[in-house]
């Protein structure tokens, strides 16, 4: 597995500072510059949390 760029829209533009897997392969985390994670499943936005106040520098995904 490996990221593909592809285009697409989520409703805004944000610049994603990191990304890591999940626990499978098509479970994807990015963490943005507004302090949002955004979670993906394959190529599709599932959900996006407000974790900081500032930028997601990096993260770290563990075992459920």
């Amino acid at each position: 597995g490996g990221l593909i760029g592809k285009k697409g829209s989520m409703g805004k533009t944000e610049t994603m500072m990191c990304a890591v897997y999940g626990w499978t392969e098509e479970m994807v985390f990015s963490g943005t510059c507004t302090g949002d994670i955004c979670i993906w499943r394959d190529m599709f936005l599932v959900k996006t949390v407000k974790a900081h106040d500032g930028p997601v520098f990096s993260m770290h995904a563990l075992e459920k």
